[in-house]
């Protein structure tokens, strides 16, 4: 009873910091977790109430389960023999080629706390391509974008998303923060953050049951939370789409995918 008694003691003292212990607080096997690493492990395949997907992309075939949007001759597909495991995005030698990765329609925004995250990284320098990192409510669109323009005037194409988004034909060099809600006025906000050739990003989008959207690259939150970002009825599938703009063959490399919400 007294290692119960001080482990309830340890967690009522952190509940309301960014660290939570589990066990007795002075024994040996004490464990020190973050909050989002907690919802995540809760989500994470034996609880019930969340519906759940994470993805390292290992082995040499990628997960029948995603629904791939490709342009003639781009491909997406795990990088074989990569240690941990990788999929990369290769766009045909076509202007406007794109390859867009989806996995459905699953998670419906009302129904609790809904999160997005991935690694990625632009394999080669960010030249004459657009790019996508975030979640959707369709499965495809024209030319593979859910926003058309992603500069101070963003130009919606889906109805409800919450995107990092950066095109290199705009004048904007750092990550956008896009967002529409039900086909309205979408909304941008600049993380002040720039893609770098070759070195991984974590990307990480929260949205609440009342559509509020939060958005974070590498653990810091890189802008304002919107209220009514998105609508609540929204269905939405994790959504990554690398565009080509000029006739020449480009790359990212997606290290890792998830997406957990209440069912």
């Amino acid at each position: 009873m007294a290692n119960k008694h001080n482990s309830d003691i340890a967690i009522a003292q952190h509940k309301d910091q960014a660290t939570m212990v589990l066990g007795d607080k002075t024994g040996p096997n004490s464990t020190s977790l973050r909050w989002d690493v907690l919802r995540q492990a809760l989500a994470g395949g034996f609880n019930q109430d969340y519906l759940t997907w994470f993805d390292h992309f290992l082995g040499d075939t990628l997960n029948g389960t995603y629904t791939p949007d490709l342009s003639t001759g781009a491909t997406i597909a795990c990088a074989g023999t990569l240690q941990g495991g990788a999929a990369d995005f290769v766009t045909d030698t076509d202007d406007n080629d794109h390859a867009t990765l989806v996995l459905g329609l699953h998670w419906l925004v009302s129904t609790g706390v809904t999160e997005f995250v991935c690694r990625l990284t632009n394999v080669t320098a960010f030249t004459l391509r657009a790019v996508e990192i975030g979640v959707s409510d369709a499965v495809s669109e024209t030319n593979g974008l859910a926003f058309s323009s992603h500069d101070a005037t963003p130009v919606a194409v889906a109805d409800d998303a919450a995107v990092f988004a950066i095109n290199s034909d705009e004048s904007v060099v750092t990550w956008s923060l896009l967002q529409v809600n039900g086909g309205g006025t979408p909304t941008r906000q600049d993380s002040a953050v720039a893609p770098v050739a070759g070195t991984y990003q974590e990307f990480r989008i929260v949205i609440t049951a009342a559509g509020a959207v939060s958005w974070f690259i590498d653990g810091t939150e890189v802008g304002t939370a919107v209220s009514s970002g998105i609508a609540t009825t929204a269905l939405l599938t994790p959504w990554i789409t690398l565009k080509s703009l000029s006739g020449a063959a480009k790359t990212i490399r997606l290290d890792y995918l998830g997406m957990w919400g209440a069912l």
